[in-house]
């Protein structure tokens, strides 16, 4: 090459390859940048969609209901690690593309809180939880008592008894009207205002409790009114009350009895949960 040939290639533009790396944050999804949302929640439903996929419902820690599709999580267990089952609380990810239904980008396990023994009797009372939560709670209402409630209920549903499950039920559903604002004041009479601790009636599931003197014949002594008043006044600390270990519980036997009671009578007619969650 001539000396000429080389001063001109040396004068010439080099030409420069430019390589435009990829954030890793700016994920896309058909087009358009994904909008993400972390919370934590628990897993309430799953519903089979074709041959591999799932919808699946949780309850978030917000207390409202968000339905995300898992696609593939059936036919594969390591994109979620096969951690998409009824009972587990963890944290989610959901991505907003361009369907209506936003998908699962991924689920982290913190605990389950499936009953550890998984005796018919336990899993029966912690499944009607996953459903009561899940027909009460609603997409974008936020009610974080609900989520607390589940929760609480779910975790002590391992330790009650399995010869006080039957009043559990009971006091899960009283409590669950108390979280959602929709069970009448069960400490004053709905006529005349006055306390109901010598007694009272609750007449119809719609209606309020009546105290011993608008109506002499009440339904419920004192004694059970006292220990109704107790565990209702915070859903979360009653449930511990009924469900919970009888160490340093002064009330515990109180309670058991006054349950015991409760269930062999008619209270269980009046509430109304079938009509509460086919309402909303």
């Amino acid at each position: 090459m001539s000396r000429l040939d080389q001063e001109s290639r040396l004068r010439a533009p080099q030409r420069l390859r430019l390589t435009v790396a990829k954030s890793p944050a700016s994920h896309l999804e058909g087009g358009m940048a994904a909008d993400a949302d972390r919370f934590v929640g628990l897993i309430v439903r799953l519903q089979p969609l074709r041959e591999a996929d799932l919808i699946v419902s949780a309850l978030t820690e917000r207390g409202d209901l968000v339905d995300a599709f898992a696609r593939g999580a059936r036919k594969s267990s390591r994109r979620f690690r096969g951690a998409l089952e009824l009972f587990a609380l963890g944290e989610l990810e959901v991505k907003k593309g361009r369907s209506q239904l936003p998908s699962l980008a991924s689920f982290d396990l913190v605990t389950h809180l499936a009953p550890s023994s998984m005796s018919y009797e336990h899993l029966c009372v912690a499944s009607s939880v996953l459903e009561l939560a899940s027909r009460c709670a609603q997409p974008n209402q936020l009610d974080p008592s609900l989520f607390r409630w589940a929760q609480t209920a779910l975790m002590l549903c391992d330790q009650a008894d399995i010869s006080r499950l039957r009043w559990a039920m009971l006091v899960i559903d009283l409590t669950l009207l108390k979280t959602l604002g929709v069970l009448p004041d069960v400490s004053r009479c709905g006529r005349c205002g006055q306390t109901t601790l010598q007694g009272a009636s609750w007449p119809q599931a719609d209606e309020e409790f009546v105290c011993s003197r608008c109506q002499p014949k009440a339904h419920f002594d004192g004694q059970t009114m006292q220990v109704l008043i107790t565990v209702l006044a915070e859903p979360e600390q009653g449930l511990r009350l009924v469900m919970g270990s009888r160490a340093g519980n002064p009330l515990r036997e109180r309670v058991d009895d006054v349950f015991h009671g409760l269930w062999r009578q008619p209270l269980k007619s009046r509430v109304p949960l079938a009509a509460l969650t086919s309402s909303r």
